[in-house]
């Protein structure tokens, strides 16, 4: 499964050529702490950074439901934390039933690198959260 995470993300990167290499990087994140129970936060992510001010998002849901990676919304980003946000909507679960839409935060600490994930599902009032850390890469 790793091999696959690092083919993906792999993959993403080369969809925006020469300026994410020479300019962009990514962040490579893994979940450790997470509910077993559900798993709508995903083990392993991707935040794409090209250099032209957008970051893109990877996971195992999106790729689950065949969505592609999506621009997040940036909340905050400081020389030591950077808050993100994404939703997921129009997904349907094993049984066929459409899914609320799920509001996604992501809140990385650049100094430690360790990045906590939270996903509510709209008009509910669970949420669930993982707990990790990411690597940056360049190449």
């Amino acid at each position: 499964m790793k091999t696959y995470w690092k083919h993906m993300i792999f993959g993403v990167c080369l969809c925006f050529g020469g300026q994410a290499q020479a300019v962009g990087f990514l962040y490579d994140c893994t979940i450790a702490k997470k509910p077993t129970r559900l798993q709508w936060v995903s083990d392993t992510l991707a935040f794409v950074v090209p250099g032209d001010g957008k970051i893109l998002v990877i996971d195992a849901i999106k790729l689950y439901f065949k969505l592609s990676p999506m621009t997040v919304k940036v909340s905050r980003n400081t020389d030591t934390k950077l808050v993100m946000r994404w939703v997921i909507r129009g997904v349907k679960d094993s049984n066929g039933l459409k899914v609320p839409p799920i509001d996604y935060t992501a809140r990385l600490n650049k100094i430690t690198n360790a990045i906590t994930i939270e996903a509510n599902p709209r008009g509910f009032s669970q949420n669930w959260v993982g707990r990790g850390s990411c690597v940056k890469r360049t190449k």
